[in-house]
C-alpha cells in the first residue's frame, strides 16, 4: 500500500509540474501500472498501460524504444489475462520493432522473442514457440551465462515442450 501510495504521489506531483502528457510523467504511469500487473491487478493494470500507450503516441519526441516496452507490457499483461489474441499481436508488434530498433541480439528483443513463444505456448502453437525460445535461449545464454535465471527459464519453457 506504502509502495502504490509512493507511485500516485510522484505521478500526481510530476502532472502539476509537468502535466500528463510529459514522458515523465507516462514513464511513473508505466511504473504504476507494472507494478499492478505484478500484483496481479490486471484490470488496473490495464486501465494504466493502454492510457500511457495512448499518452506515448500522441506525444511528440517520444522515442520508438519507449513506446515498444509499453506494448511489450501490455503484451505480457494480456497474457496474464488470458487474452491470447491481443497479447501474441502485441508481442509480435515489439518483437519487430525491438528488432528493427535493437537487433536481434538485444536483451529486449530476447525477452520479446521469449515472451511471445510463451503465448504460442499457451495457443498449442509449440513449434512456433519451440523456434522463438531457442533464439531467445542462445542470445540470453551469451548474454548472462548458462547458469543464470532469466535463460533458465527460457530452458524450463523449452523443456516443457
Amino acid at each position: 500500500e506504502e509502495a502504490e501510495e509512493m507511485y500516485k504521489r510522484a505521478i500526481e506531483g510530476k502532472k502539476k509540474v509537468v502535466g500528463l502528457e510529459h514522458p515523465s510523467t507516462l514513464d511513473s504511469l508505466h511504473d504504476l501500472g507494472i507494478f499492478y500487473a505484478d500484483r496481479n491487478r490486471l484490470t488496473e493494470a490495464q486501465e494504466v498501460l493502454e492510457s500511457v500507450l495512448k499518452g506515448y503516441e500522441t506525444t511528440n519526441g517520444i522515442d520508438n524504444t519507449t513506446i515498444v516496452t509499453v506494448v511489450h507490457s501490455l503484451g505480457r499483461l494480456y497474457r496474464l489475462q488470458g487474452n491470447l489474441s491481443d497479447a501474441e499481436k502485441m508481442l509480435q508488434r515489439s518483437v519487430d520493432a525491438y528488432e528493427e530498433i535493437n537487433g536481434s541480439d538485444h536483451f529486449q528483443t530476447l525477452m520479446a522473442f521469449y515472451n511471445l513463444g510463451l503465448v504460442y505456448q499457451d495457443q498449442g502453437k509449440l513449434r512456433q514457440a519451440q523456434e522463438l525460445f531457442q533464439k531467445a535461449l542462445i542470445g540470453l545464454e551469451n548474454e548472462f551465462g548458462c547458469s543464470h535465471g532469466v535463460p533458465r527459464a527460457v530452458l524450463n519453457s523449452i523443456d516443457a515442450i
